[in-house]
């Protein structure tokens, strides 16, 4: 399993779309759908679900466990996420871009729960 994947289902609370749930997944590619209606299950409003490399996405993770983060950048170039959760839990993940080590904190969080 992805960690696009991870985090859309772990994290996000999606489901795979052919299980009638709102993400989608070929390796290596990880979409989102987004209906234009309520009812709308055939909509072809797609995007693609990458948090792990993009920055925006990322940050709609962090959205969604809440809490605050601290994003630094180490003298290595590593980056070190330390994510502080509502129920006042610190996780911290190291990677080598922002937005995976952000996302690696969620999951880490999410997991700790």
């Amino acid at each position: 399993m992805s960690k696009d994947r991870k985090i859309a289902e772990l994290v996000m609370g999606w489901k795979r779309l052919d299980e009638d749930g709102r993400f989608f997944e070929v390796e290596p590619l990880c979409g989102v759908r987004i209906p234009e209606k309520p009812d709308d299950v055939f909509s072809t409003n797609f995007k693609w679900w990458h948090p792990t490399t993009n920055i925006e996405q990322a940050f709609m993770v962090v959205e969604k466990i809440g809490g605050y983060i601290d994003l630094i950048r180490q003298t290595t170039g590593k980056w070190v996420c330390y994510i502080k959760t509502k129920d006042g839990e610190g996780i911290s993940a190291m990677c080598a871009i922002p937005a995976e080590a952000i996302c690696d904190a969620a999951i880490a969080a999410m997991e700790g729960k």
